[in-house]
């Protein structure tokens, strides 16, 4: 980091440096005076020990000949909830835990998890869950699908099961066997070995998984981006060890998919540098960014540039917040002592030496950036004269609610940068020629494209096919459609599917909710509810009360209690006397109000007698 000139006035915030007391709920940081070559080496959060081992054995092979099963549970028909299963005899594996947020359709809905049905009774036999990385689409569904395989292992990189830490003290009646692992680490996982690959992404050391069975290796890339012209170690060391995979008869590989729809190559991280230290230089008033909350890249990057031009940096929502925290324990982020401000005292410093950065780039609507835009943070007001950057592109499915705050933004006199206007993003996903050039590195014999819409998938087989690869060896699956292949590594796409019924996380509660309960979630939310309460007195109705939520205006009262009074006192004779009364009122109540009103509010009747 570069140091910068600090004013010796106004108030300092403690969070800075590294070291001291951390974390919430009681829980704090253990780091190592000095810095190890391992990441995560000598680093603990709480009792979660965080230094990776070379090896772990969790259970030994039977030996047992069996086909091998590859069956995607999540991710293969939407963006988020991913989730792999490998099984072969008695052994299976888990590769990610995801969760899909809820669409606008699905009133009440916080997110989908995906559907472990398939091994209920078989939970002994999921000898570990491996997560490639640490963004919420991999690791949201931890705290819900976790308790259902107790006592199973979960395997991943030191910050990736930090943050699924802290976001598990939101849930302590939860306990996980969490183990830190690396690119050096094997596991022994019974008839599967696996070892790991790092690989470039947004985050932070994301991990390919490498998986020797007995009908042969299974790549999976998790997400990644690909350097075909890498300046530093890492990535040079990255597209050797891809390019070694050549070389070892790989029988399928398993590849996101999520950017196989855009041409050319992903932008490199050293390509945003320019335009984000141009951006920051030429700002006049105050910087306010938004992104993605995990891009630890991101972050570093911005801090790095801020510093360069001695302007303090504050940090909003909790989520940014927890990142950083992770990150500079880890030593991925080292800011100087002092650069950066508690957002409470971004008002004490000149417009021209702050930079904050916020959650919430997506458009979420209660990320810290949305509420910016809505001029509702307590500690900051955008004003005129203020550059709003978004530096994060825009997750397929988010454009409308992206383009609300950046309306919000330009009402409020801010100048609006976004990554379509300069480099200030690069995607952590690789492109259509990129997905190419890892085909004919890898040579599989089969190709498995995952994490993306349908679409997507076939996107990706087409770049595939473009560099001469056969489209009969690329396996297009749905989520839960199960692939097989056999000892002498033969694969088949077959019929079968197991059960992947969408798991609504409603709150904090993990249950199937029906379509039918979500058609109805909507029809509250587009038509309101009525609620009528009548009185019956020697078979007559006596007495009518209707209240209405959401359903017309108030003038349209008078006229409706007027037609339902009628209904009811002309038709509840005529049916007295059945079974069910007032389920046949209410059902001829609905059809009624929707034939003469043109309207479908939900009707729910009592009739007292």
């Amino acid at each position: 980091m570069v140091n910068s000139p600090r004013s010796t006035s106004g108030p300092r915030s403690a969070g800075g440096g590294r070291g001291g007391r951390r974390g919430g709920r009681g829980a704090a940081w253990k780091t190592p005076d000095t810095k190890h070559p391992r990441t995560g080496h000598g680093v603990a959060y709480g009792k979660l020990e965080l230094t990776p081992k070379d090896h772990y054995s969790i259970h030994k092979p039977d030996h047992k000949q069996d086909v091998l099963r590859v069956i995607v549970m999540g991710g293969n028909e939407e963006v988020g909830k991913n989730m792999t299963i490998l099984e072969y005899g008695d052994d299976i594996i888990i590769v990610d835990m995801g969760i899909q947020f809820g669409e606008e359709h699905m009133r009440g809905i916080d997110g989908i998890v995906p559907d472990l049905s398939y091994l209920k009774g078989r939970e002994k036999n999921v000898r570990a869950v491996i997560i490639t990385h640490m963004h919420m689409d991999h690791i949201g569904a931890i705290p819900y699908l976790m308790p259902l395989l107790p006592g199973v292992p979960l395997f991943s990189a030191p910050i990736t099961l930090a943050l699924i830490a802290k976001k598990l003290e939101y849930t302590p009646d939860i306990k996980v066997d969490m183990r830190p692992i690396d690119e050096v680490s094997t596991l022994e996982l019974g008839n599967f070995t696996v070892s790991f690959i790092g690989v470039s992404h947004s985050v932070p050391s994301a991990l390919a998984i490498v998986i020797a069975t007995p009908c042969g290796m299974v790549v999976h890339t998790g997400d990644f981006k690909v350097d075909l012209d890498p300046k530093d170690a890492d990535g040079k060391r990255y597209l050797e060890q891809m390019k070694q995979l050549g070389s070892k008869n790989v029988l399928a590989l398993l590849s996101d998919s999520t950017n196989a729809g855009q041409s050319g190559n992903q932008l490199m991280e050293r390509d945003v540098m320019n335009d984000l230290d141009a951006i920051i230089s030429q700002a006049k008033g105050r910087l306010l960014f938004g992104m993605i909350s995990t891009n630890v890249v991101r972050l570093a990057q911005i801090i790095t540039i801020a510093e360069k031009y001695g302007k303090y940096v504050a940090v909003g929502g909790l989520s940014l917040k927890t990142t950083l925290e992770i990150a500079q324990n880890l030593g991925y982020i080292n800011p100087t002592p002092g650069t950066i401000l508690d957002i409470t005292e971004v008002k004490n410093f000149p417009p021209n030496k702050v930079l904050a950065i916020f959650p919430g780039a997506q458009g979420e609507q209660n990320a810290a950036f949305f509420r910016l835009a809505d001029n509702d943070l307590r500690d900051v007001r955008v004003m005129p004269g203020d550059s709003v950057v978004f530096s994060s592109s825009v997750i397929p499915g988010n454009e409308r609610t992206v383009q609300f705050i950046t309306d919000k933004f330009y009402r409020l006199g801010a100048k609006v940068v976004n990554y379509r206007m300069l480099n200030i993003h690069a995607g952590g996903h690789a492109k259509a020629a990129d997905l190419g050039e890892v085909v004919k590195m890898v040579k599989p014999r089969y190709l498995i494209p995952i994490e993306g819409h349908h679409a997507f998938l076939h996107h990706h087989a087409a770049a595939a096919t473009a560099t001469g690869f056969l489209r009969e060896k690329i396996m297009i699956a749905d989520n839960g459609q199960i692939m097989e292949f056999d000892k002498d590594g033969v694969g088949t796409l077959t019929k079968k599917k197991i059960p992947t019924d969408p798991i609504f996380v409603d709150g904090n509660m993990y249950d199937v909710v029906d379509g039918e309960t979500l058609r109805e979630r909507k029809r509250l939310g587009d038509e309101g509810v009525m609620v009528i309460d009548a009185i019956a007195k020697d078979g007559n109705i006596v007495q009518v009360n209707i209240a209405t939520l959401g359903f017309r205006k108030e003038t349209l009262l008078p006229s409706v209690e007027k037609t339902v009074t009628d209904f009811l006192k002309r038709e509840f004779p005529k049916v007295r006397l059945q079974k069910d009364p007032q389920g046949l009122l209410q059902d001829r109540l609905e059809k009624m109000i929707e034939t003469d009103m043109k309207a479908a509010p939900y009707v729910a009747l009592s009739i007292a007698q």
